[in-house]
This record gives C-alpha cells, sequence and structure tokens, in this order.
C-alpha cells in the first residue's frame, strides 16, 4: 500500500510505498526534509516526530517559515 504526502504551500504530491507503519521523524528523513522546519498533519491533528502513520494514510507536510 501508499501513504499519499502532500505538501504544503508548493502543492506537490509524494506517494510513498510502505509495507508496514513508519514514524513521522523516519518519513521526513527519507523525504529530505528537516524535522524542525516542518509541521506534519493528519486528519486535523499535527503528529510530532514520534508519531505513526501508516500505509493507506494521508498526511500534509506543511513548510514552516519565518520572517520579520
Amino acid at each position: 500500500m501508499s501513504l499519499v504526502v502532500r505538501v504544503i504551500p508548493s502543492g506537490e504530491v509524494k506517494v510513498i510505498d510502505l509495507s508496514s507503519p513508519i514514524k513521522v521523524v523516519d518519513l521526513l528523513r527519507m523525504l529530505g526534509y528537516n524535522p524542525e522546519a516542518v509541521v506534519v498533519v493528519r486528519g486535523g491533528e499535527v503528529l510530532t516526530e514520534d508519531r505513526v502513520v501508516r500505509p493507506g494514510e494521508e498526511v500534509l507536510i506543511y513548510m514552516a517559515y519565518s520572517g520579520g
């Protein structure tokens, strides 16, 4: 099965083939994202790095921007 990842604000969609659950931090590393620079959301819930995502789910990755 696959995990669907949507990156906000770019709108990029990534489909990741997973055979088993994976921790958010490991997913982010696999995709090349710094865990401190993004926020991961599933079904309106913010997921911490230690949470698990599973095949068949969809998550959003929000790029965290700061500025002055």
